[in-house]
């Protein structure tokens, strides 16, 4: 699969990891190695308890992208994006974080 994209033209590359609550090994290794490596992190999820509990506990577990985050905020940037089950109206439905204080 090839799709020319400015963003990606000096080397960078989007890696979709495993979701947060998968439960196999190799997958949740992965989902490690792309957070440590990490410069820019894009969460799609629901908008839900489950959903948020689940991603703070993968930032818990894998600190490692919030403490870079924390060290160089000039070079690391965290977009979550949440929907509603069944809302047509994305616009109000996300929320983006250039740069915020972490307490990690």
């Amino acid at each position: 699969f090839f799709c020319p994209c400015t963003i990606l033209k000096d080397g960078c590359s989007i890696v979709d990891t495993p979701g947060c609550d998968d439960k196999d090994p190799l997958k949740k290794d992965a989902l490690k190695d792309a957070l440590n490596s990490a410069q820019t992190v894009v969460v799609v999820m629901k908008r839900n308890a489950d959903a948020t509990e689940s991603v703070l506990n993968v930032f818990q577990e894998y600190p490692t992208f919030l403490h870079n985050m924390k060290k160089y905020p000039e070079k690391s940037r965290l977009c979550v994006m949440h929907y509603l089950e069944g809302s047509t109206d994305v616009t109000s439905n996300i929320d983006t974080i250039v740069q915020g204080k972490w307490n990690v």
